[in-house]
C-alpha cells in the first residue's frame, strides 16, 4: 500500500449530489533516480523507463452524496502501488526509481436524465508536496521506523518511544502541515475532459478497491 497515505478533506461539494473521488499519477519528469546513502538524497541515474500502462484508482466509497464526502477526511488507504506490468489484481502500476505526481479528481455524477453538456462534470486537484519516488524497499531507515510507528498492528516491531526517533525533516514538515483541502487547488496537467481523464482511446484500467480488502 502506498505510504504515506493520500488524505484530503473536501469543501464546498453540493450535499445532496453524488460525486465519485479518483486519484491516478503522473510522472514528474522523464528521468531515473539512485539513492545515495554517503549523501542521504536522490541522484539521476538516466533516462526514465517506458511508461507503465496508465491506471485509475477508484475511491471505494464511489459513488457518494457530497456531504458524505464532506464529513470527514478523505484517505486513500485501499490504494496499492506495483510496478509489475503484467498486474492483473488492478494495483496501479509504476516505475520503481521514478518520480510521481499524485493527481486527485472529483468526478460529479449526473442526475439521471440531466445534460451533460451543462455541468462542469470533473475538477482535478494537485498538491505538489505529494510528489514522491517509487521504490520496492525504503532507502531511508528512518521511513521504516515512521511506517512501524504509524502501523497499529507492528506494536511489536517498535523497540523505542516514537518520540526517541529522528523523523526527516521534509517528512515530518509534510505529516505536520494541515490537511490539503480541495477548496484551494493547485492544478497543473489538468485533463481537458474527462474522457482524457478516463483514459477513452487509450489502454488504460479503471481500479477500484475492495471494502475488505486484506492489508498487506
Amino acid at each position: 500500500r502506498m505510504f504515506p497515505t493520500f488524505q484530503v478533506k473536501l469543501y464546498g461539494m453540493d450535499p445532496q449530489a453524488d460525486f465519485m473521488l479518483m486519484m491516478d499519477f503522473v510522472p514528474v519528469d522523464n528521468k531515473r533516480y539512485r539513492y545515495a546513502f554517503h549523501s542521504s538524497s536522490w541522484m539521476v541515474a538516466g533516462k526514465a523507463d517506458p511508461n507503465m500502462p496508465p491506471r485509475i484508482h477508484v475511491h471505494p466509497e464511489s459513488p457518494s452524496k457530497g456531504a458524505q464526502w464532506m464529513k470527514q477526511v478523505v484517505s486513500f488507504d485501499k490504494l496499492k502501488l506495483t510496478n509489475n506490468q503484467l498486474d492483473d489484481n488492478g494495483h496501479i502500476i509504476l516505475n520503481s526509481m521514478h518520480r510521481y505526481q499524485p493527481r486527485c479528481h472529483v468526478v460529479y455524477v449526473n442526475a439521471k436524465g440531466e445534460d451533460a453538456s451543462k455541468t462542469e462534470n470533473f475538477r482535478t486537484f494537485i498538491f505538489p508536496e505529494t510528489k514522491f519516488t517509487a521504490v520496492t524497499a525504503y532507502q531511508n531507515h528512518r521511513i521504516t521506523q515512521l511506517k512501524i510507528a504509524s502501523n497499529p498492528f507492528a506494536k511489536g516491531f517498535r523497540d523505542c518511544d516514537v518520540e526517541d526517533w529522528a523523523v526527516p525533516t521534509g517528512v515530518a514538515e509534510m505529516l505536520s502541515h494541515h490537511l490539503p483541502s480541495a477548496k484551494l487547488p493547485k492544478v497543473h496537467s489538468r485533463p481537458a475532459s474527462i474522457q482524457q481523464l478516463l483514459g477513452v482511446g487509450h489502454t488504460g484500467a479503471f481500479t477500484k478497491s475492495e471494502k475488505d480488502d486484506d492489508a498487506e
